[in-house]
């Protein structure tokens, strides 16, 4: 071979072996710039991924307190609507008490005011019980205790109330009667007019 021919030769081998550790280079280079973004976008995933999961993390936490919270107010409204409900239960039992009491005490005065009402009204029948007659007049054998209760000096209202009673006078002539007994009771000074009127109306001279 001629010299200048190995000399093209060489120089051709160098060109060539030249681009290949060109081409090389070029291709570690694009290697590195794709595993420089790949790890760039990697890392922004990673953050990404950090951001949200702090966010989420964060929301459940405010979730987790606002029912804790809630939770609170329902027992405390609970609590509260129990003790109004025991403090109506308990007034509703105090006043059901004291009715009772006011109804056994209301019956017990009743009781006593009908038994003392029954004593004076059976002793009254049984010293007036001859004095009831179909007629105005009452019988001779009771006009004597009748003339004496119709004087100031022997008023006795409930006996005059009871010979009232007795007569055959009609229901309007009674209520007048015994409204006016009850007056005079009351007002002594009432009693001289109001014998003279039941005299009239019973037939005592």
């Amino acid at each position: 071979m001629s010299r200048n021919l190995i000399v093209g030769l060489a120089v051709l081998v160098v060109a060539i072996l030249g681009w290949i550790v060109i081409d090389r280079i070029a291709e570690n280079r694009a290697e590195v710039a794709r595993i420089e973004a790949e790890t760039v976008q990697a890392a922004q995933e990673a953050e990404e991924a950090a951001r949200l999961a702090e966010e989420q993390a964060a929301e459940e936490a405010r979730l987790a307190e606002e029912a804790r919270v809630a939770e609170e107010e329902a027992a405390a409204a609970e609590e509260a609507r129990l003790a109004e409900e025991a403090r109506i239960a308990a007034e509703a039992e105090a006043a059901a008490e004291a009715e009772a009491a006011a109804e056994a005490e209301a019956a017990a005065e009743a009781e006593a005011a009908a038994e003392a009402e029954a004593t004076t009204g059976t002793d009254a029948v049984d010293a007036t019980a001859e004095a009831a007659t179909e007629g105005t007049e009452t019988p001779a054998t009771a006009q004597a205790d009748l003339a004496t209760v119709l004087t100031p000096d022997g008023f006795d209202a409930d006996a005059l109330i009871v010979y009232v009673d007795e007569s055959d006078m009609n229901a309007v002539a009674k209520t007048t009667l015994k409204a006016g007994i009850e007056q005079a009771r009351d007002n002594p000074t009432l009693i001289p007019a109001l014998l003279e009127q039941l005299r009239a109306r019973l037939g005592v001279e």
